[in-house]
């Protein structure tokens, strides 16, 4: 799997007979040009590199940390996307800025903790609430899975049981199946010592979820 570069604070594709053999052809070709065009799948391997321990502790550790991206939203037939502009994470308080016309977000901040966020609208009151995925579905239609997603946006499961985990032929994760999420890393970065996931898709039930990381920033805390 190819990696992206980006920037970072810290050095971590006539006759009937000869027109049904010449139809017969193209078809032949045009599954040829498709089949060259399609990625490769990936190869994985469900037994753990000898660096994983390491790995998560170190990925443990760095709990000050900022991202922007974009993140893609689809649901039934619905597809959305917003901008992440900003989002800033220190220890388990987070402060995330989107901006979506798609979504009717507009400028649209989410702070707070996995115990409870703010959810504020440009040019709205804010919103309190201790149940913060259910504050977000009610908020935009569709749930984000905060007190998780700060651990597997670092490439790592969440503290607690996971049901299935499955790693890539450089050592990273690239399947993680944790509560009621099926977590898949198409891409990383090549940040040294360890890779940081660039494209992250989450899927449960009947949404996906498509996080694109341009830039990690290790050293901005909130």
């Amino acid at each position: 799997m190819q990696a992206n570069n980006c920037q970072t604070t810290r050095t971590w594709p006539f006759p009937v007979e000869r027109s049904l053999q010449g139809l017969g052809a193209l078809a032949l070709l045009c599954l040829l040009l498709l089949a060259g065009c399609a990625a490769p799948p990936v190869q994985t391997q469900a037994e753990a590199p000898p660096e994983w321990t390491q790995q998560q502790l170190a990925l443990r550790e760095v709990t000050h940390w900022q991202v922007s991206g974009k993140l893609g939203v689809r649901q039934d037939n619905r597809s959305d996307s917003a901008v992440i502009n900003q989002w800033v994470q220190q220890d388990l308080r987070f402060d995330i800025n989107l901006s979506s016309p798609v979504f009717g977000l507009g400028a649209t901040a989410i702070q707070g903790t996995p115990e409870g966020i703010w959810f504020t609208r440009s040019g709205e009151q804010p919103v309190y609430s201790e149940d913060p995925e259910g504050l977000i579905r009610q908020q935009v239609g569709w749930s984000l899975p905060i007190r998780h997603l700060l651990y597997w946006v670092k490439g790592i499961p969440a503290p607690g049981p996971f049901q299935d985990i499955l790693f890539d032929q450089n050592g990273n994760l690239y399947q993680l199946q944790q509560a009621g999420w099926d977590i898949v890393y198409e891409s990383y970065h090549p940040t040294i010592p360890y890779a940081l996931p660039r494209k992250i898709v989450l899927r449960r039930d009947k949404v996906r979820l498509t996080f694109i990381i341009s830039n990690w920033d290790l050293k901005n805390p909130l």
